[in-house]
């Protein structure tokens, strides 16, 4: 009669595996710091847009004068729009490929665009904000989510908090 109970892992194995309590924790943890880091990623990418349009784009061009953004857009509905359409558009439940992750975050950023260029029309602030900033923006915003995106995940490997649990299901050697 076969011993019914299966052989312990190897020590090895074991030190892989995750509690129940972190495979728990990782459902919040994960979208959380990836939230965050899509939240800095875009404010410092008004901050260059910002920057390369008062100083870098004046030496090739005719530009009028930069007026200030508001803060209120800088640190709240900026983000806030571009979170609103990346997680609209599950990036911070899925996890992709790091191509499909890229089309999708191209495709988000578009929107929040012009979203963003839609609400400074309807708002009347369309002119005193500069047209060219949200055009630098676009172009900034996107490498840098990705990047970001890109770093925080080597980090969450590296903390094993972007591993998923998987079962192998086998029938022995055939």
């Amino acid at each position: 009669m076969q011993n019914d109970k299966p052989a312990p892992l190897p020590i090895e194995y074991r030190k892989l595996m995750l509690s129940p309590a972190m495979v728990a924790c990782k459902k919040i943890v994960v979208p959380l710091v990836r939230l965050m880091s899509d939240y800095c990623a875009i404010v410092v990418s008004i901050f260059l847009a910002i920057m390369i349009r008062e100083r870098v784009l004046p030496l090739f061009f005719e530009f009028p004068l930069f007026s200030e953004v508001g803060d209120v857009y800088i640190y709240i509905v900026v983000p806030a729009a571009f979170i609103f359409f990346l997680h609209f558009d599950g990036l911070y439940k899925r996890r992709l490929v790091f191509w499909d992750m890229a089309g999708a975050v191209f495709k988000s950023t578009t929107y929040a665009v012009l979203f963003l260029l839609v609400l400074l029309y309807m708002t009347g602030d369309i002119k005193v904000t500069s047209r060219t900033l949200m055009i630098v923006f676009w172009f900034i915003s996107f490498p840098s989510i990705i990047i970001s995106r890109y770093m925080i995940k080597k980090v969450l490997i590296k903390m094993r908090l972007w591993q998923i649990p998987v079962i192998l299901v086998g029938a022995g050697k055939t």
